[in-house]
């Protein structure tokens, strides 16, 4: 294998298999729901990076301010410009990647669109994608743990304390991705010889921001200390590598990332940052968020289209079979008669065979019995076999949605 990666095969061969479009798009809706309203009112900071796609060129900006300083509808999002640190507004037209932390919580939004509109007080985006994003990138960075004592003022020395960042790119054609990333002070970002270095670790393998560097290799990066208010940005050309020193350098307990990004000869400047200062993402007062990341990948998941389609098609498949989602309230009261997905002909099934990832094949393991009784959900195929009765408990069936996607289906006998 070379140590340079220049395409999704090689992508794959380091990392494995990759999420699917269709599996990519489950949980992502293109309008803002209840839920993400509510994220974005509890929101105290928020980063964002607007793209130029004929210089293939990416810039961030970052925005701080009191709970419900952004203003949105389902459709849009408007952001004072007096609340963002860069003096220097994007222009219509523009791609657009956002992401938003309220305070205490380890998940993050991910809002994806246009910039709309302009003017001397806002800066207006028309939403395009929406979706709640996990929560390791918090959690292997401890970013809610403040550092202890004065941050380092030399970018060097910053980069090593670093726990946490973001990453700005955009595809060839300036759709905007910012995805986050953390790991422990001197195992997340790394300079030397005018380079600067970053390790990948297993998530959930949408890698989005990667497949835009493979068309794109421009990128520029966010790095914070947890506790600090300045900002370490770094932009240039990148490169994906299995460099061997370079991934053992990022080893955490003895496990090696599958690849490093290097950004090439690249600006960099340690910035104070006003909406970090306004944000006081660490402080302890703010009052508890009303908000619950499970219950919001549930309706994400469900609203989905992706979902929809994938439901239309199996539905379409199994005709003259009638198929009922489990989340229907009135199940059948004797068992239901049910075909697999995968002993099935129709091209159909070829399809949504095809598009199943190997995250969604390895809940076919699950099997739950329910109350003792001999009710039990069989996963070994996607849309699943489902023996199953009206008396099954409904707190059941919301794990059973969760533990297959929503995407599980029972085949009645019409």
């Amino acid at each position: 294998m070379t140590e340079r990666i220049r395409s999704l095969e090689g992508l794959e061969a380091s990392m494995g298999r990759l999420a699917s479009d269709t599996a990519r798009a489950l949980k992502v809706l293109d309008y803002l729901d209840e839920h993400a309203l509510r994220w974005i009112e509890s929101s105290t900071f928020a980063a964002a990076l607007v793209t130029e796609a004929a210089a293939g060129a990416c810039k961030s900006l970052v925005a701080g301010g009191p709970r419900g300083f952004i203003a949105a509808d389902s459709r849009s999002i408007t952001l004072p410009r007096a609340n963002v640190d860069q003096a220097t507004a994007p222009a219509p037209g523009q791609g657009w990647g956002s992401l938003f932390i309220v305070p205490g919580m380890n998940e993050s939004l991910r809002v994806n669109g246009t910039v709309s509109d302009v003017d001397q007080v806002c800066i207006r985006v028309r939403v395009e994608e929406c979706y709640l994003h996990c929560a390791k990138a918090f959690l292997r960075s401890e970013f809610w743990t403040p550092v202890a004592g004065a941050t380092p003022a030399e970018p060097a020395a910053f980069a090593l304390a670093t726990r946490f960042m973001l990453l700005a790119t955009a595809d060839a054609v300036g759709k905007a991705d910012l995805s986050p990333k953390g790991d422990p002070a001197g195992k997340l970002l790394h300079t030397e010889d005018g380079d600067w270095s970053f390790p990948d670790r297993p998530g959930n393998r949408r890698v989005d921001g990667f497949r835009n560097l493979l068309a794109n290799p421009f990128a520029e990066l966010l790095a914070i200390v947890p506790g600090a208010n300045r900002l370490l940005q770094v932009r240039g050309r990148t490169e994906l590598s299995t460099n061997e020193a370079l991934r053992e350098h990022f080893a955490v307990d003895g496990r090696r990332p599958p690849l490093v990004v290097r950004i090439r000869a690249a600006e960099h400047a340690l910035v104070s940052s006003g909406a970090l200062q306004r944000a006081r993402l660490w402080a302890t007062d703010h009052p508890a968020p009303k908000l619950d990341a499970t219950e919001i990948f549930k309706a994400h998941i469900k609203q989905s289209r992706a979902r929809a389609r994938l439901f239309r098609d199996a539905r379409r498949c199994f005709a003259p079979w009638r198929v009922e989602e489990i989340a229907r309230p009135r199940l059948r009261r004797q068992p239901v008669l049910t075909r697999p997905i995968e002993r099935c002909q129709h091209p159909r099934s070829r399809r949504i065979r095809a598009s199943l990832t190997s995250s969604t094949r390895a809940s076919r393991a699950c099997t739950l019995s329910v109350s003792g009784t001999s009710n039990a959900i069989s996963t070994d195929c996607v849309p699943a076999c489902v023996c199953t009765s009206k008396r099954m408990p409904s707190e059941s069936r919301s794990v059973i949605r969760a533990a297959v996607a929503s995407i599980t289906c029972a085949i009645a006998c019409a």
